[in-house]
């Protein structure tokens, strides 16, 4: 069964290279995107997948004063979400880059529809 997560359109930092799931990957793992094993100092930057989901969804929010309209799923607020093939607080680390997005929600209105059966 797909998993809902709060919207990840606006990620929240710059992200040259991937999509908003290598992020949280690069974040919880300090892994470089070109696959480079973190240095020892990194490793003690790396974060939770939790905390990297609430980085790129309400604290990003809040990083552009925007929290009372987006980050989190509360009414009154844009319905901005997408609809995911796993679930990343659950699948092994190194499958976060591999989850898919199956079902992208903007401003309440269905963006992208990876499987008609969804939409």
């Amino acid at each position: 069964m797909p998993w809902p997560v709060l919207g990840l359109g606006d990620r929240g930092a710059d992200l040259p290279h991937g999509s908003p799931l290598d992020a949280v990957h690069q974040a919880v793992t300090r892994q470089s995107y070109l696959g480079r094993p973190p240095e020892d100092w990194q490793l003690a930057q790396r974060i939770t997948v939790d905390q990297a989901l609430r980085l790129f969804t309400i604290n990003a929010a809040h990083g552009t004063f925007e929290e009372h309209v987006k980050g989190s799923l509360t009414p009154g607020k844009h319905a901005d979400l997408v609809i995911l093939s796993n679930n990343p607080t659950t699948v092994a680390v190194d499958a976060l880059p591999h989850i898919q997005v199956l079902t992208t929600v903007v401003g309440g209105k269905v963006a992208h529809c990876a499987n008609p059966t969804l939409c």
